[in-house]
């Protein structure tokens, strides 16, 4: 605060002295005698005096409307402003009408104005060198508002990216549970080491909450995820997997690309030897490409479909916006997905 009325103060000795030299070249170049700082040893200390008098008008618009405004309201911060310019206007009186005739040997009024037309005269200056003062107060007024603002926005879009990764983490625990279940039932052999991938993917979820994680710690979850689910088919192979990382020292959003590929495992179409699924992630510089390709099944029983995806194409644009891109292609027998995102270089080792 302290720091905010001296640049108040030098910014209206500034404009003052200047706006005071420029009336004085007016009036010389309209031929008229200018009141200057040279006309005799009066001028420069009224001026002064006028200065620091008028100077307070704007720091008590500042002060008054800064500190009272946000928790007073307009109508009572109006009412301190008229107060304190009152003060002022006596301070004024007190320094030019009485004291200054016995130190300085002068009058600013003449000897027999009213004390109502010299409060009046002297209200419609101090409105009009408050001015500077109020335009400080509505910058910063406008600008808190704006950071405020902004402050309300990051905080709803943080919620909104907790809620959403909220609803991926259970709708992915649904189905891994029921993989399982199958897989007890089926091939018990098989589920002790599906537990074991399972409970290190929760893990993961459960104790990452970083905004960004590296893309190297990403994959690998990924790789375990498209590894547990390979185990619940007889030919594995037809999930061709394929990797081109040119660059991984890159950050992503954890569980960004994970809704993806289990939408391709709940609808791809395997069933047959002739059936195939793919996924492609590649890399290069910054920019990460994700392609998953299935046959889609005839028939799907899944009544949450598209949830995993469509709150992942909202984080995308929270997340990631003007730098991704994402393309899902879709017709009667193909499921494709194309997913195009830039990246930060990676500092959350």
């Amino acid at each position: 605060m302290a720091k905010k009325l001296l640049y108040i103060f030098t910014t209206f000795m500034l404009v003052f002295f200047l706006t005071s030299f420029a009336k004085d070249i007016s009036d010389m170049a309209l031929g008229r005698q200018p009141d200057t700082w040279f006309n005799n040893t009066q001028t420069p200390i009224r001026r002064l005096l006028s200065a620091f008098i008028f100077c307070w008008c704007s720091l008590s618009a500042y002060f008054v409307f800064i500190r009272l405004y946000a928790s007073k309201g307009l109508f009572k911060s109006v009412i301190a402003f008229l107060f304190a310019l009152m003060l002022i206007i006596s301070l004024r009186y007190v320094i030019e009408e009485i004291i200054s005739p016995y130190v300085f040997r002068f009058h600013n009024y003449p000897r027999n104005v009213s004390l109502y037309y010299y409060y009046l005269d002297s209200l419609w200056y101090c409105f009009y060198y408050a001015i500077l003062g109020l335009a400080f107060f509505f910058f910063d007024f406008l600008r808190k508002k704006e950071l405020e603002q902004k402050e309300a926005q990051l905080q709803n879009r943080i919620a909104e990216l907790s809620f959403l990764r909220a609803q991926i983490n259970p709708h992915f625990l649904f189905n891994s549970i029921n993989n399982i279940y199958s897989l007890v039932s089926t091939a018990p052999q098989k589920a002790l080491p599906v537990l074991d991938q399972l409970s290190t993917l929760i893990r993961y979820m459960l104790y990452e909450d970083q905004d960004r994680v590296p893309l190297k710690k990403e994959l690998k979850y990924l790789v375990d995820y498209i590894e547990l689910h390979k185990l619940r088919y007889v030919k594995p192979q037809r999930i061709e997997v394929n990797l081109g990382l040119e660059s991984i020292n890159l950050a992503i959003a954890p569980l960004l690309l994970l809704p993806f590929v289990e939408n391709l495992f709940k609808h791809a179409e395997l069933d047959t030897i002739s059936d195939r699924a793919s996924i492609t992630i590649e890399t290069k510089e910054k920019q990460l490409v994700l392609k998953t390709w299935n046959k889609k099944r005839l028939v799907s029983s899944d009544k949450d479909k598209g949830i995993g995806l469509s709150n992942t194409s909202r984080r995308l644009k929270l997340l990631y916006a003007g730098t991704h891109s994402l393309r899902i292609k879709e017709n009667d027998n193909l499921y494709e997905v194309e997913l195009i995102v830039e990246l930060e270089y990676n500092d959350y080792d």
